[in-house]
């Protein structure tokens, strides 16, 4: 890999051959993720990630986050920003990303941004001319 530019950063290039070179064993568990960690991906995205953690169709931002937070580890000097260089065909091939349609939880078409607390889709609430 060549040397850094000269502000330190990564090319895009860089980054694209990196976590290539890291797919191959690379198994994510978010489990295993520290708190600390996940405080500076709230940092850096400016977004709450606990809604996120464990769902099956996370939003790209947090995927993005989660592949920072593990390469990094190995490889300090990424940042999250350089993972934004990165193409979701790349993201499905590290499984960071189901490569299938999202399971129930959220539903992108929804509009709902939002996971439901137990993975189902919520329902609507009940009518108030319900029979009694």
């Amino acid at each position: 890999m060549s040397e850094q530019d000269s502000d330190g950063r990564l090319s895009p290039e860089q980054v694209e051959a990196l976590v290539r070179a890291e797919i191959p064993g690379l198994k994510i568990n978010q489990g295993k993720i520290k708190l600390r960690e996940w405080d500076d991906l709230e940092d850096v995205a400016d977004r709450p990630v606990s809604p996120w953690v464990g769902a099956n169709f996370p939003p790209v931002w947090f995927i993005q986050g989660v592949l920072w937070l593990w390469l990094r580890r190995k490889h300090p000097q990424l940042t999250y920003q350089d993972m934004g260089e990165l193409d979701m065909e790349l993201l499905q091939d590290a499984q960071v990303v189901p490569a299938e349609e999202p399971a129930d939880g959220v539903d992108p078409t929804s509009g709902n941004t939002e996971p439901s607390s137990n993975g189902q889709r919520t329902a609507s609430p009940a009518s108030a001319t319900s029979g009694g």
